[in-house]
């Protein structure tokens, strides 16, 4: 039977049944990179949902519409109703569609079964004592044979896209355990509502919130009553961890917000060149700012807030918790402002 190996970024391979087999190996690494994967799955097939959805929507648009042609010229043509159903059916537009729809659909298929392999791993994986873990070791094994070829192509598009799964833990710098839980914010420190921001620095959705101005807005209305914490999600390439781990290295010099205002302006990209004249722009120590950059000072940092999204169930961006609810998108002010007053108004009853 043909193993499937993945190349880490420091030329390690990685067996994919070693990697789901739980009796061996370190368990809190493959917990860590088993988190970031589902993460990124779930990802995929929320877009291929979408994607289905998209194309069953053209499909029956398109089948009504021809469907419509058919009937006005059914006299004409000499068609039955059954005639005109499947001459709709039967064209080439439509033939099309369909097909385009059972291939999202299958793709669709083949991503919800990773995501159950990945649910039974994550569950498995802190069960070494239990009486049925060697069975389902090997259920899970089984699994993995099944759906093989598929889990190493979405592996690599991880690798590409995500840039953290397959990351050995070790390549870079520890940051203190003080350092981890130090959050970014605005706001009031012990104030009612707290609104936590899962964002990518690359990501679309996020840049529409922050350039809209909803995050000052709320800030004015709610004026000692917010606070609003930032953490990373940064999912879409590797030059998000980087950017990510730039704004933390502005931190350090008192500069995070106005340096994370300067990343969603995106003037300058997010090239190192990039990064580093963000900082030139704030007037930063740059030498400060180049070490702290070039030496990934805190990917750790980047990755500690991603685990985070993964352990609140959080894939897409931007996600918000507003005091623990989920809200997923980009809110408008008037969203936001129905569930901060809602809650505001529940403290107060």
């Amino acid at each position: 039977m043909e193993t499937k190996k993945i190349k880490r970024t420091d030329g390690e391979e990685i067996v994919l049944e070693e990697f789901f087999d739980f009796t061996i190996g370190d368990r809190e690494e493959k917990r860590d990179k088993m988190t970031s994967f589902y993460s990124h799955i779930e990802n995929m097939y929320r877009l291929a949902q979408n994607k289905s959805f998209l194309i069953e929507e053209a499909y029956k648009q398109k089948l009504n519409r021809i469907r419509l042609l058919y009937f006005e010229k059914k006299g004409e043509l000499g068609y039955t109703d059954k005639m005109v159903e499947a001459k709709a059916l039967e064209h080439e537009e439509c033939i099309k569609l369909r097909k385009q729809y059972i291939e999202a659909k299958n793709n669709e298929n083949i991503l919800l079964g990773l995501i159950n392999i990945f649910n039974f791993g994550r569950r498995l994986i802190d069960k070494p004592n239990d009486s049925n873990f060697i069975y389902n070791n090997e259920i899970l094994q089984k699994m993995v044979q099944k759906y093989k070829t598929f889990i190493w192509i979405v592996a690599i598009l991880a690798i590409i896209s995500l840039g953290v799964v397959l990351y050995p833990r070790n390549n870079y710098p520890e940051v203190a355990a003080e350092r981890l839980a130090v959050e970014p914010y605005l706001g009031v420190e012990d104030a009612e509502i707290t609104i936590i921001e899962y964002a990518d620095y690359a990501c679309s959705g996020c840049k529409l919130f922050h350039n809209a101005g909803v995050l000052d807005e709320i800030l004015t209305m709610y004026e000692g009553k917010v606070k609003f914490i930032w953490r990373d999600n940064a999912h879409i390439s590797t030059a998000s961890i980087a950017a990510a781990n730039a704004a933390h290295c502005a931190y350090d010099q008192g500069k995070f917000w106005e340096y994370h205002d300067l990343l969603f302006e995106n003037l300058r990209g997010f090239s190192l060149e990039g990064l580093k004249g963000y900082a030139t722009d704030l007037g930063l120590n740059q030498d400060q700012f180049d070490q702290c950059v070039d030496q990934k000072t805190y990917y750790q940092k980047v990755f500690y807030n991603m685990k985070l999204a993964g352990e609140n169930g959080l894939s897409a961006t931007p996600s918000f918790l507003v005091n623990g609810e989920v809200i997923i998108g980009p809110p408008p002010t008037s969203y936001m402002v129905d569930v901060i007053s809602s809650k505001l108004n529940a403290g107060i009853e």
